[in-house]
């Protein structure tokens, strides 16, 4: 199944679009989780609220994991769940997943011990959201999927939540939002210029990229360095950096796809 996720060495694009509403997902429930689990350590009135959106977002990706393998229809996820991999991003991805959903749904129906569920959801929004950056990282022979991404994804990732927050105005949002941007930003920054600055074959992906979507990677990078001036109109200032990091996240996906030498 790893072959199947991963792909053969010098395959072309082996992930499409499904994967990219997948990484997308993941995020979101990622973040929620974290959103939930400090509703909940609060005692925030909406923290129920938070729960079942948390478990809306984990199921549709879940399903959308599903559709995306080449295996679907031979049931061979059942794998993940007997198996013990920490190595393996998806199967650290998986039970993140897992272990949220089954914390969020307790702290929904509000039984079970507080500390519990908090704990369980921190263990698994941490591991959701690590996750796409180590599905990327751990495939060392794509050029463009550097370390630097098991930073930058999960900080994308929180900002694709706290974005959407923003927008449906929760008022502890727009602490956060122009932080996590300007985060974003910078390690978007170290990314390009730890490929720019890198061996040969990091230099090569760096002119892949900027030849195949640079201008869409700095597009991103400006949407969301701009939100310290935006921030003024809410709309505005959840909608730009959530384009930004999508963009951002998108493109390092699609484009990093691509491997030059097949080792």
């Amino acid at each position: 199944m790893m072959t199947e996720f991963y792909a053969l060495p010098n395959t072309e694009h082996f992930w499409h679009w499904p994967t990219l509403i997948h990484f997308f997902l993941v995020a979101m429930a990622g973040g929620a989780a974290v959103i939930t689990t400090i509703a909940l350590l609060t005692k925030h009135p909406k923290v129920r609220t938070y729960a079942l959106v948390t478990m809306v977002l984990i199921v549709l990706d879940l399903i959308t994991l599903w559709v995306e393998s080449p295996a679907r229809f031979r049931f061979t996820h059942v794998w993940i769940f007997l198996s013990f991999a920490p190595a393996a991003p998806i199967w650290l991805g998986a039970w993140g997943l897992s272990i949220s959903l089954v914390a969020s749904f307790f702290v929904w129906l509000q039984k079970g011990p507080r500390a519990l569920w908090a704990t369980l959801l921190i263990i698994g929004s941490a591991l959701a959201l690590i996750y796409p950056g180590l599905a990327l990282a751990a495939n060392i022979n794509r050029p463009l999927w550097t370390p630097v991404v098991l930073i930058l994804f999960p900080l994308t990732g929180m900002l694709t939540v706290i974005s959407i927050a923003h927008l449906f105005k929760q008022d502890w949002a727009k602490r956060w939002i122009a932080p996590l941007s300007l985060a974003s930003v910078a390690m978007g920054i170290v990314y390009l210029a730890g490929l720019a600055m890198g061996g040969t074959e990091a230099r090569m992906a760096f002119d892949y990229l900027m030849g195949h979507g640079g201008l869409l990677f700095a597009l991103g990078l400006v949407l969301m360095a701009i939100v310290p001036v935006i921030r003024r109109v809410p709309v505005v200032a959840a909608l730009v950096p959530l384009a930004g990091a999508t963009i951002i996240r998108s493109l390092i996906v699609e484009v990093g796809q691509i491997q030059f030498f097949g080792f």
